[in-house]
């Protein structure tokens, strides 16, 4: 998982993209998870809107489903705490599919 993704996918928006957080397997088919945070500004016709966002990738062990899957989100800042939330939710349902 590379910071350099998030600022190619997002590229000139003044993005600041923080460190790689590794986070606990959520079972035993997940061998990695991690997730990387970012934030930034966008100025359109005078005005300028703060947002935030993360990509969390989960990678499946190759001896059981040998699958990745990366979720990305992207909300203005205002939004962030419970686009976060319902976004977390989300993840753990995957987690468990995987």
């Amino acid at each position: 998982m590379s910071g350099t993704k998030v600022g190619l996918m997002v590229g000139g928006l003044g993005v600041q993209v923080g460190a790689v957080t590794w986070l606990p397997a959520p079972n035993l088919n997940i061998i990695e998870a991690g997730r990387i945070s970012f934030t930034g500004r966008q100025t359109i016709d005078q005005a300028t809107y703060s947002f935030g966002g993360e990509c969390t990738r989960l990678r499946g062990a190759p001896t059981v489903n040998d699958v990745s899957v990366s979720i990305w989100f992207l909300a203005c800042q205002e939004d962030l705490d419970a686009v976060r939330a319902e976004v977390r939710q989300m993840i753990a349902s995957v987690a468990r599919s995987i």
